[in-house]
Order: structure tokens, then sequence, then C-alpha cells
């Protein structure tokens, strides 16, 4: 494959990986603007929950299909249900098709977003793929930056308006990938009678990775990394119901903080790749999630008032955007550097799959938190549990 075409290739599955989590990012916005025009804004965490299950469940199957049906033929179907899905539930007049088509789309997402890591390896050398799947997490983290803003903006129009714009450039996105990339070479065609071998194989894979103790790390700390960074996703609805502010200045809570990650992730991308080490990275990662997410316990709008509550929770953000930054690299590259090269695809999946379990756990819970008297305001203060399991697993740890 030619420079340009790799380029080309990448620059298809980046603008993918840019909208669908621009999408995903303006969920807290564009979602609780749709449940209230449906009349449902009751069930708002509904809407979150079961796309996030969806993900959960599609996401460790993701590696296993890559091998069996091909990775470019497994991304181009996945993404194309995502559109359709959509499609569907955008245009749809009743706000529990809406529910279900996200969770479809959910399931998609899952089966293309750690998929599209691994295709690097496809197009680019293995010395330069891991660098340039540092790339789609920056990108990736780049959408968190501006899907709230853009879901704010969009909403004071109308909520369908952003899959509308959106939906289509995925599409070409889709072409473009579909044109460039490779042959599946390494696809795997089975008979009936070897399915059943092929299952066991899978199984003794999944076996020897959990045997792995780093990785396992890895699963841990992006596991609860997760639980406490979804607490994030009812910061803009928080600050509407109790702090009372404007939609559009509701989404920019999470923005500083977002743009911190962009920059760290940039940063620790090179990093990682240069030196493959990853013990300090994730001390980091760890203690900065603690400050960040603690700092919200001190948020009490009685005492600190309308603004000052505001700026704890930016602040708090700012502060845990140097975790996400790490989040988005080290997990994710760790296996292409220490794994086998026919385990990345099944390691990169779990790590995928661990995240979004974790954000599932903690929709269930903040789901459970939000009937009680605590509210939204226990959702935001719940993070530092999964905070302080953090510091205990890295103290545990050590580099062998």
């Amino acid at each position: 494959m030619t420079g340009k075409k790799q380029r080309l290739c990448f620059i298809g599955i980046g603008m993918n990986q840019f909208v669908t989590m621009l999408i995903m990012c303006g969920v807290g916005v564009y979602g609780y603007e749709a449940a209230v025009q449906y009349g449902y804004a009751e069930n708002f965490s509904v809407l979150i929950t079961l796309e996030t299950a969806a993900r959960c469940i599609s996401i460790p199957f993701s590696g296993v299909l890559s091998e069996y049906m091909g990775r470019k033929k497994l991304y181009c179907f996945s993404v194309l249900a995502y559109i359709g899905f959509y499609a569907v539930g955008v245009l749809a007049d009743h706000f529990w098709v809406f529910v279900i088509m996200r969770m479809f789309t959910g399931a998609a997402w899952g089966l293309f977003i750690t998929n599209a890591l691994v295709l690097m390896t496809s197009i680019f050398p293995l010395d330069k793929a891991p660098k340039y799947s540092g790339y789609l997490q920056t990108i990736s983290t780049v959408a968190m930056a501006v899907g709230g803003p853009v879901a704010g903006l969009i909403c004071g129009v109308n909520w369908r308006l952003e899959f509308y714009i959106f939906l289509p450039v995925m599409m070409f996105g889709l072409i473009l990938a579909f044109v460039i990339l490779p042959q599946d070479e390494k696809a795997i065609v089975r008979s009936n009678r070897e399915e059943p071998k092929m299952r066991k194989s899978v199984i003794a894979r999944w076996r020897g990775l959990f045997q792995k103790r780093h990785f396992v790390y890895m699963l841990l700390l992006t596991f609860l990394y997760n639980i406490a960074n979804a607490t994030g996703n009812y910061l803009t609805a928080y600050a509407q119901s109790e702090l009372h502010v404007s939609v559009f200045m509701s989404s920019l809570i999470t923005t500083p903080g977002i743009i911190i990650a962009i920059i760290v992730t940039s940063w620790v991308g090179v990093m990682v790749a240069r030196t493959r080490k990853y013990k300090k990275v994730t001390v980091v990662w760890v203690v900065f999630a603690g400050l960040g997410f603690g700092s919200w316990w001190i948020c009490n709008p009685i005492q600190t008032g309308k603004y000052g509550s505001y700026c704890i929770l930016m602040i708090g953000y700012m502060i845990a955007g140097v975790a996400t930054a790490i989040s988005q690299i080290a997990p994710y590259t760790y296996p292409m550097h220490y794994l086998e090269e026919k385990n990345v695809s099944e390691g990169v999946s779990l790590i995928g799959w661990s995240g979004t379990f974790g954000a599932v756990i903690a929709n269930s819970i903040c789901s459970a938190i939000s009937h009680t008297a605590w509210g939204l305001e226990g959702i935001l203060k719940m993070a530092v549990v999964p905070s302080v399991l953090m510091i205990y697993l890295m103290m545990r740890y050590r580099d062998s």
C-alpha cells in the first residue's frame, strides 16, 4: 500500500472514530433533550445504560470475529450497521424506538471500535501501527472535547440535526476504508466440523491472556477507571437540574478537561511508542484519577454556591483529564507491544470490554442512586470509590 493510500485509509477510519465518539459524548446533551421532548425525561438513564450494555456484550467478540470474518469485513459491516440503526432511531417518533435502535448501535460500535485500532497493523508496518492507534485515540479524545458543546449548539435548533449532519460523514469514511483497506489475508474460513475446534482455541487464548499478570492489571485499571469516568456523563444533567445553568453552559463543563486530555494523549502516545514502558505512566494515571474525581466530594451548591460548584466540577474533570489521556493510550497499546501477534486482537478487544463493562456497572449504579435521596450529587461523589480501589491496586502492584 502506498503512503497516499495509507493516509487516505487512516483519514476514513479516523473520521468514523471522530463521529462515533462525538455522538457518544454528546448524549448527555442531545439524549436528555430527546428524552424531554418525547416526554420520558425520567428514563434518561435508560437511554445511556442500554447502549452501554450492548457495547459491553459485543466488544469481547470483536477480536474473535475479526480473525474469523476478517478485520476489514467486520469493520465495514459493523460501521454500516451503526449508520443504519441510528438512521432508523433518529427518524422514529417514539422514545422507546430511539432507545432500542441506540442499543443496537452500541452493539455495532463494540464490533468496530477496538477493531479499528488493530486495523492499523493492516495499514502500517508493525513498528508504526501502535503510534497510529494512538493517533486514533487522540482523534477520539478531540471528539470528547467538542461532543458536548457541538450537541449543545445543535440542540438549540433540533437534537436530530446532529445525526443528519454526521451520519453522511460516516458513510464517506466507510467508503474510503472499504475501497482502500487491503483484503483480509488472515481471515479464517472454517467448516462446521472445525468450529468447535476454533471455539476451544479462542477459549485457550483467553485463558492464556488472563494468566498474564500485567495484562490483568491493565484490565482491572481500565475497568475501575471507566466506572469513575462514566459519572462524567451526568455532569451536564447535574449542571442543568441542580446548578440551573443553561444547556450550552452545562455542555462546556467537561471541555477544559478534555482539552487537557487531548494534549496529554499526544504526549503519552509518543512516549509509550518510543519507550514501551508502562509502570510510571500507570502510576500517574491512578494518582490523577484519585485527585480529579476525589475533588467532587467538596462540591456543595449550598456552601460553595452555583458558580463555585460549577468550577469545582470543572477543575476536578480537568485533573481527571490527564488520567483520561492515559486510559486512551496505555491499556490499548500494551497488547501490541507485549502480546504475540495472534493474541493482539483478543487482547485489545478484552481491554475495550473491561472499560465498557465498567461503564455498564457505573450506569447501573448511577441509575440506582438517581432514584434515591442522594440523586445526581450522589452519582458524582460515587466516582471516588473506584478511584480509591485503583490506588489500592497500584500499591499492590510490583513490576517484574
